[in-house]
Formats: structure tokens, C-alpha cells, sequence
């Protein structure tokens, strides 16, 4: 039996058909990628503390996403309706597992302090009580600091922290701090 060129048209449109639609499909994604789209779920909260005030809420967002492990600190202002947050810090890739972080928040809720165990941060990191000191922001000004190995944002350490009057005492902790015991970059 002899080939139907008929047929072979048909299988080659067809075939042009199905690789344009994917063609179609993946520019989609990349384009929809650049613009903030997460096609694969949505983001998740794993910690979040209010301020000793009671005015603000600070969140630590997972952002979904296929191999990196990315997340947004994420500042709401109680009273001021659902709208009223906004995101202060974007972090580079960072280790797992995720919900070993926690914030800490100065006294007077000016100050907020996020520690975490799987942080990729610089060498001279301190870690305190087997915590790794990473994001310090000023929510006041907006200013922000942190200690990641992956970002040339201005890094931080127990020195910037006198003064502050966070619930923990950095001053006792210094006896116990580990410089770099945490590093997981190499």
C-alpha cells in the first residue's frame, strides 16, 4: 500500500499545529514568569508575629516556585484594611527546610529581626543559640540589612543590635555566639 500524500499533509499540519500550540504555551510561561506569575500554587505563610504595639504584623511569605526556595517579608499595618501591607524584603535563594525562622521585634516595634537556622549567609554571620542572624529592618524608615551570602544589601551583626532592646539579650548572647557556624555556602 503507497503513502497518501494526503495524509502526509495532514500529519504535517497537524504536527505544526501541536508545536505551535507549545511553542504558544512556553512563551506564555516565561512571559507570564517575568511578570509575576506563579502558575504553580499559590504562597504559603510560615511565620508571622505582631508587633508589641499591636500596630503592624510582620509575615514571612513562601512564594511558589519549581526548584528555588524564594520568600517576601511582608509588613501589614492593623487597621488600615487588607490593601495595607507591603513587601520590605525579596530574598535570593535560600535553604530548606522551610519554618525554621522566626521574627523578633524590638520593644518599641521599630525594629524587626529575622533569625532562622538554614540560612545561606556570609562568612562572618553570628549565630546565637544555633540562629542565624539574616534580615534587620528599620520599619520606620524602610532601611533593611541583611547578612545573605547571594545579595549586596549591607549585612549586620550583634555590634548594630545594642541599643535596639530586643526581647532577646543580645548582650548575654554574645558570651554564646558562634561566628560562621552556620555558613552553609561554600
Amino acid at each position: 500500500m503507497a503513502d497518501d500524500p494526503q495524509t502526509d499533509i495532514r500529519q504535517a499540519i497537524l504536527l505544526r499545529r501541536v508545536g505551535l500550540c507549545i511553542a504558544i504555551f512556553l512563551f506564555g510561561l516565561v512571559v507570564g514568569r517575568l511578570w509575576g506569575w506563579r502558575p504553580w500554587g499559590g504562597e504559603r505563610v510560615t511565620t508571622a508575629l505582631v508587633s508589641p504595639d499591636g500596630g503592624r504584623v510582620a509575615v514571612l511569605v513562601e512564594l511558589p516556585r519549581m526548584l528555588d526556595r524564594n520568600f517576601v517579608v511582608r509588613l501589614f499595618t492593623i487597621g488600615e484594611g487588607p490593601g495595607r501591607a507591603r513587601d520590605v524584603f525579596e530574598s535570593p535563594d535560600e535553604g530548606r527546610p522551610v519554618g525554621t525562622e522566626r521574627f523578633l521585634w524590638s520593644r518599641d516595634g521599630r525594629w524587626l529581626l529575622l533569625l532562622g537556622r538554614n540560612f545561606s549567609v556570609r562568612q562572618d554571620t553570628p549565630v546565637v543559640g544555633g540562629e542565624t542572624l539574616y534580615l534587620l529592618c528599620d520599619t520606620s524608615l524602610g532601611n533593611i540589612r541583611c547578612n545573605a551570602s547571594q545579595t549586596k544589601i549591607e549585612g549586620f551583626g550583634l555590634a548594630d543590635l545594642e541599643g535596639l532592646d530586643f526581647s532577646l539579650d543580645f548582650a548575654k548572647a554574645l558570651a554564646e555566639v558562634d561566628v560562621g557556624a552556620g555558613v552553609m555556602d561554600q
